[in-house]
């Protein structure tokens, strides 16, 4: 998504003040779901860990690959949202860099790369392995939880 379309000299006092609403806006959102997400999956491994041990003890676990398959998951979304973090700084840096050398009005670049990509790709992957996470944990519960 290019929000670079006009630069500033170009657009009118309330196309600005629209724009960087919208910039405002989508830079909000991503540090919501960047904590949302870093949040929930820290929180469900977490959680997993004193649930099994509360609840079933860890010498009188079923099925632990299903288990295994949620803590990895997990522990990978992290790290993978880690991962994200980092290249979202240097998406920034990379756009500044862009920004100050007028490469917007080429029109066919996009701002950050190959940085941004990185970031929807990790973004990406995070989210999934945490739902995948999820269906691990939920298995291994089911499971677990029948031959109770």
């Amino acid at each position: 998504m290019c929000i670079w379309k006009k630069s500033h000299n170009e657009m009118v006092d309330d196309e600005k003040k629209y724009r960087d609403h919208i910039v405002e806006n989508i830079i909000k959102s991503q540090e919501t779901f960047d904590k949302v997400l870093l949040t929930l999956t820290s929180g469900s491994l977490g959680f997993s860990i004193t649930l099994i041990g509360a609840i079933f003890g860890f010498d009188n676990i079923e099925n632990s690959c299903a288990l295994y398959i949620a803590w990895v998951s997990w522990t990978l979304s992290l790290l993978i949202l880690l991962i994200s973090h980092y290249f979202s700084v240097r998406a920034w840096e990379k756009t500044i860099t862009q920004f100050d050398e007028g490469s917007f009005s080429e029109g066919n670049k996009k701002e950050g790369e190959p940085f941004t990509s990185w970031v929807d790709f990790c973004n990406t992957s995070g989210l999934l392995l945490y739902i995948f996470g999820i269906i691990g944990f939920m298995v291994f519960l089911f499971y677990n939880l029948i031959v109770i």
